[in-house]
């Protein structure tokens, strides 16, 4: 079963090289991006993209409904950095 993957920062660096190291995997990209202006690289990609913010739950239920979905944050990562 194909995977959706859901990425958010996504066109940070993090998200970047998560989307080159997934090249060529059976999943389908999503993106959440306050800026979608500055997201034609994703589209290039095949990225679905989505405008939306963590910061505001009502515009990220949208992108995140999937049969399975996963997910990425760079916001994580750089929390899960400052932890350990």
């Amino acid at each position: 079963m194909t995977r959706t993957i859901l990425l958010t920062g996504a066109t940070g660096t993090v998200s970047t090289a998560l989307m080159d190291a997934l090249k060529g995997a059976d999943v389908n990209l999503r993106a959440l991006v306050r800026d979608p202006s500055k997201a034609e690289a994703l589209r290039e990609r095949g990225v679905e993209v989505f405008a939306g913010d963590l910061d505001d739950p009502g515009r990220f239920r949208r992108p995140s409904r999937a049969s399975r979905t996963s997910g990425c944050s760079s916001r994580t990562a750089r929390a899960h950095r400052s932890t350990t």
